[in-house]
């Protein structure tokens, strides 16, 4: 670890192609409609080590295209007696189903079956007239599936 630019950190060989070969890299940077400054406002140093700029937010990349994650949450509380939430997001409209399995793979009941649009749900399971036992749950759309497991304690 050695002091660079009074600040400490490790020392890149001259010979780095990581270095800055000496290009207009305020013009590059601002080519790319980006500011001047670092992400606090700071004026860059004219020839960062490691030839990046930082940038705080996402470049070129749609509106629509920043949320493409579809997420089965883990159902809360859990372990759950005798009833506990199912939270999931879908990112298209789609037919959803959210179904629960018992440990040997047999449906034991299906929560959601119908088309829905795009957003956040929460799904209540009441198990009051189930054994104690470890469940699954599984939300498929037609471009995701993922199962979860979750425990039924009495």
């Amino acid at each position: 670890v050695n002091n660079v630019r009074e600040r400490y950190g490790y020392v890149i060989a001259s010979n780095s192609p990581a270095r800055n070969a000496g290009e207009d890299l305020q013009s590059f940077i601002e080519s790319k409609g980006l500011p001047w400054t670092d992400i606090e406002g700071n004026p860059r140093d004219s020839s960062p080590d490691i030839g990046a700029y930082q940038f705080n937010g996402l470049l070129g990349v749609d509106d629509e295209l920043q949320s493409l994650n579809y997420i089965l949450e883990q159902n809360y509380p859990n372990p759950f007696n005798p009833s506990t939430t199912i939270s999931f997001a879908i990112t298209t409209s789609s037919l959803v189903t959210l179904k629960v399995f018992d440990i040997l793979g047999n449906e034991i009941r299906s929560l959601v079956n119908e088309e829905m649009p795009v957003g956040n749900y929460k799904v209540e399971f009441n198990a009051a007239n189930l054994p104690s036992s470890v469940y699954f749950y599984r939300l498929q759309t037609a471009n995701f599936i993922e199962t979860r497991k979750m425990i039924l304690m009495k």
